[in-house]
């Protein structure tokens, strides 16, 4: 039986039936409203009309609905990021909510004394578990088995999330811990898989061990960190030199939440002291890192405190040994796992795998099975890349998503399939620097493009170890190309 209205919702029924609009009115608000419709993407057209034209070839190409679908998004997509009217809009409205309000957006919380936390990993703390979303146990079990089946001991290295640690920011009475990591840490223990207490060790560290205005750890937790797992590289007979020197370097950069923020200047810079080798061990490593943005942080410029330091160099100085490395920003759950499964042989001579990744990994990333396939002939039929750069022209015949402008971090290296006169070849190149998609972030299947083609062991250090996408199609061990689109 339906409640009756009060007295107040009858009065605003009757005053709704009552409006009047008058015919000029009406046809002046509807003139308004489908102008303003029109007006954004005309503008867009107008400023980026190249952008729009690649975006819009979708729809010819579509030969069933999943492709029109595909098409649909594709188009929806470069409408939003590459739109000039929001990338001008966007910062002015946000910085009004953000100063005004206190607001933060879709992926960034800005909480009380300047502090920022990264919202999805809020959600992850009061969900449900990582266990029950997520579970990575499946891949972690395979690359275990794959790794002990080639003598290979593996140390994993889980990094607990910064609203975990600095929950009293946010006025919990104590740290708040992910309410599954326990669980996962001892069922990695009872497979026989080392693992680093690092909730421990970071708590150890001084504080604040998490810096302000970014996702990641400060220096003095990542060496807290490092000694960690040094500590488990020892118990393991893995060899030891004498330890390098370090000295402590300032570095101010802006963190990596205010970028997501979209709003430029709102916070200061952050200013600390990083540890920087005074030299780098040679030799042949024993020891392969795995490992995400926090591995890269202070070792990739493009996370924004520079280079030359980073858990990789920390780790040699401290062992007194080169330590070979796989490092992928956004990686840790899977990409760092498919980038060795391109190249296997990363593992010769490798006595210890350390597996560092964040919890955000656990919570949010992609827990896909990557066989390793060690033991088994290579079956791939691909195009081996040139052994010195050349100019050529290729075709395109598979492709991942368009990267998005929103994504977390500014830069992004794209897979795509591609024949050079007729043969098929795997290749990785530049899909978004600094939150601009890059031509070959806009490539579909069917385009020819001119590039210069070259080894991807050969790429930029900046290239190796951005966040990466692809197709799903994309075989592993295959040997991977690296291309510069030409025009």
């Amino acid at each position: 039986m339906t409640a009756p209205l009060s007295h107040r919702e009858e009065e605003a029924i009757a005053a709704a039936d009552s409006t009047e609009v008058s015919r000029t009115g009406a046809i002046a608000l509807t003139a308004f409203a489908v102008g303003l419709l029109c007006v954004v993407p005309l503008i867009h057209l107008v400023l980026d009309g190249a952008s729009v034209a690649e975006a819009l070839r979708g729809f010819a190409s579509a030969r069933s609905n999943a492709d029109l679908k595909e098409a649909i998004a594709g188009f929806d997509d470069a409408m939003e990021d590459g739109s000039p009217v929001g990338a001008a809009l966007r910062p002015y409205v946000q910085g009004a909510l953000t100063r005004g309000l206190g607001a933060g957006n879709s992926q960034v919380f800005v909480g009380p004394d300047g502090w920022m936390f990264f919202r999805p990993t809020l959600k992850a703390l009061t969900g449900p578990g990582f266990l029950a979303t997520k579970d990575p146990r499946p891949a972690v079990r395979h690359f275990y088995d794959d790794l002990r089946r080639a003598g290979i001991e593996l140390v994993v290295v889980p990094i607990p999330l910064k609203a975990s640690v600095h929950g009293d920011v946010l006025g919990a009475p104590s740290p708040v811990q992910d309410r599954d990591l326990p669980a996962f840490v001892q069922w990695m223990r009872r497979q026989g898989i080392r693992v680093v207490d690092t909730p421990a060790l970071v708590r150890q560290a001084p504080a604040p061990q998490y810096l302000q205005t970014d996702t990641h750890w400060r220096p003095a937790t990542m060496d807290a960190v490092a000694r960690g797992i040094v500590h488990e590289l020892q118990a393991l007979g893995v060899p030891t030199g004498e330890p390098i020197e370090t000295h402590l370097e300032p570095r101010s950069g802006t963190g990596d939440l205010v970028g997501l923020l979209g709003v430029p200047g709102f916070a200061p810079p952050e200013t600390v002291e990083v540890p920087v080798p005074a030299r780098r061990p040679t030799g042949d490593a024993q020891v392969l890192l795995l490992g995400d943005s926090y591995a890269n942080l202070y070792a990739d410029p493009s996370l924004g405190f520079g280079e030359g330091s980073g858990l990789q160099a920390v780790l040699e100085a401290r062992l007194g040994m080169p330590v070979d490395a796989i490092l992928q920003n956004a990686g840790g759950a899977s990409g760092t796992r498919k980038a060795l499964a391109d190249e296997p042989d990363r593992l010769d001579g490798t006595l210890v795998v350390v597996w560092e990744l964040t919890a955000r990994e656990l919570n949010l990333g992609d827990w896909e099975v990557v066989p390793l396939a060690l033991d088994a002939p290579v079956t791939a039929t691909t195009l081996a890349p040139p052994e010195s750069p050349r100019e050529l022209e290729v075709r395109v015949t598979a492709v991942g998503p368009t990267p998005s402008v929103q994504a977390a971090y500014a830069d992004q290296v794209v897979t795509i399939g591609i024949t050079v006169d007729g043969e098929p070849a795997w290749a990785n190149l530049w899909g978004m620097q600094e939150r601009v998609v890059m031509r070959g972030g806009r490539l579909r299947v069917g385009d020819t493009v001119r590039v210069r083609a070259s080894s991807w062991r050969d790429a930029p250090p900046e290239a190796r170890t951005a966040s990466r996408s692809g197709p799903d199609s994309q075989p592993r061990g295959a040997p991977l190309w690296w291309l510069e689109v030409l025009e």
